[in-house]
């Protein structure tokens, strides 16, 4: 009885096709926008900054696009340096022989 209906309900389960979810969202808000879309425009625009100190995406995309050559060249930066810096295996034979250092002058009863 019981394993009757958890098969039935497998089956019926494996046998619909998958739906996608929507949130009553038409379409989904994208991640990176230097424009304003039209629904944003005037005073009941939803998702948009209407506090002081809010900052609303588009607002955010425009800051992040103004800030994008200062990102890319430390970017830059950091791949040269850690290019340019002591391999993996140096990097651990220098903190095991600081270990062995300290291991000799700590008094560590076994």
């Amino acid at each position: 009885t019981a394993a009757a209906a958890v098969l039935v309900g497998l089956l019926v389960g494996l046998a619909s096709s998958p739906l996608a979810a929507s949130a009553g969202v038409a379409r989904p808000l994208p991640d990176f926008s230097l424009t304003r879309p039209e629904y944003m425009q005037g005073i009941d625009a939803s998702n948009s900054a209407t506090k002081p100190g809010e900052v609303d995406y588009v607002t955010r995309s425009q800051i992040q696009w103004v800030q994008m050559p200062k990102a890319r060249e430390e970017a830059l930066d950091h791949n040269s340096r850690v290019r340019e810096g002591p391999a993996k295996a140096e990097r651990v034979e220098k903190v095991m022989s600081q270990l062995r250092e300290l291991a000799s002058e700590a008094d560590i009863p076994a």
